[in-house]
């Protein structure tokens, strides 16, 4: 094989490379599957800045589904929960609820580029089960991504929302 051959084709293993790292490079939550009426860790995996522009802000909209949420702090990045009434109270620990955590924001950082980093609250799932979208909302020195679309048939999603799924199971894991 020719240098020229060879060469090219390095360039086009790479281009595909970097089309594929990008396309896959959305924001994700895990654990992906978690039982309807449990306590749980959700991490929300951020892989990539705005182009080459550093995060500097992670905002979370928290569904209904989840309630009780606390974030876990992170060093070097500020945090902000704000709260809304809920058209329907709950139960926690033999007290009635009738606000909850609808959005969390980290401020700070930045993350550079080059770098992922995950963002981690603590939350009870209700008892519910299908397929959860939750918004996440991450803002750059320069740019946005706003990974809210949801999956329609036969449409390429750009920016997905991070999709959690609630199974059907009467497992209740207590926090």
């Amino acid at each position: 094989m020719t240098f020229n051959k060879l060469y090219l084709k390095l360039i086009v293993c790479g281009l595909w490379f970097a089309f594929a790292s990008n396309v896959s490079a959305h924001v994700s939550v895990s654990p992906a599957e978690v039982p309807k009426n449990s306590y749980q860790k959700l991490t929300f995996n951020i892989s990539h800045g705005c182009g080459d522009s550093p995060t500097k802000e992670v905002v979370l909209y928290l569904p209904t589904q989840l309630q009780g949420a606390k974030p876990i702090p992170k060093p070097g990045w500020v945090l902000d929960i704000f709260r809304e009434p809920l058209a329907k109270p709950y139960i926690s620990h033999g007290k009635e609820v009738t606000s909850d955590v609808r959005k969390i924001t980290w401020r700070g950082g930045p993350l550079p580029n080059e770098y992922a980093d995950e963002f981690s609250i603590r939350v009870r799932v209700e008892d519910w089960s299908g397929n959860l979208p939750v918004v996440v909302h991450q803002i750059c020195e320069q740019g946005k991504w706003e990974w809210s679309e949801l999956p329609q048939d036969g449409k390429k999603l750009i920016a997905p929302a991070p999709i959690l799924k609630i199974i059907g199971t009467d497992h209740h894991v207590h926090h």
